[in-house]
This record gives structure tokens, sequence and C-alpha cells, in this order.
């Protein structure tokens, strides 16, 4: 309830991380729908932590919309709407800058700067 976000985004990760095995895509994107799954349970159960939006895609600096077709269009896995973006990297995912500064270029500004973009990879 009163966890930071970073600390309760990187609780889902973990929890995550553990219920399902192996390595690759597949699997990170299982995890990655879990994680979405398991927040939106928790903010459904507790009416806390409604802030945080899962899978959310952008462009332009804008939500994206239906017609507004797929290129240049990035998928964040959770944001705060306040300027920081939560990236899980499970299993030996890394976050490139390339991927960092299309998020950055495709979400909303917040107080005149790009998002902040937080790795989150599961704790051993």
């Amino acid at each position: 309830k009163d966890l930071p976000d970073r600390e309760f985004v990187q609780r889902i990760a973990d929890k995550v991380d553990k219920q399902v095995d192996g390595k690759g895509p597949v699997v990170g994107t299982e995890k990655h729908v879990r994680a979405k799954n398991l927040l939106e349970r928790y903010q459904r159960a507790t009416g806390e932590k409604t802030h945080l939006e899962a899978e959310k895609r952008f462009i332009d600096r804008k939500v994206w919309e239906e017609g507004d077709g797929l290129k240049g269009s990035v998928k964040a896995d959770v944001h705060d709407g306040a300027g920081q973006v939560y990236d899980y990297k499970f299993g030996g995912a890394r976050m490139s800058a390339e991927q960092a500064r299309r998020l950055q270029e495709a979400m909303p500004k917040h107080g005149g700067a790009d998002v902040h973009v937080n790795v989150v990879k599961p704790t051993l």
C-alpha cells in the first residue's frame, strides 16, 4: 500500500519471474502478461495504485488510438502518468539506448521533460 511505485513494480516483477520458468521471448511475453494482470488485479481488489497503467501504447507524444498505425508507436510496460516509465526486463533482456530513446520520444513530456525510463529486472 505505502510502497513507492518503483518498489511495488519490482515486487510484481519478482513474483511473476518465479511463476514462469524458462527464457526467451515467448517466456518474456508471458511474464509481461502476468505482470499486467497482477497489477490490474491488485488495483481492482484494493483501489490502490490506480495511477499506474500497464501495457499502454503511445505515439507522437500522445496516447495511441485505433487508426494511428503501429509504426513509431511504443508500449510502456508500466507508467505513472507523471513522467516515470517502468520497463520489465526478464531473463537476459537488456534496455538499449535506442529503446529508451523511442519511449522518451513517443510518450508525452511531463513538466517539459522526457519521461524517465526505469529498468526493472527481477531480483534473484
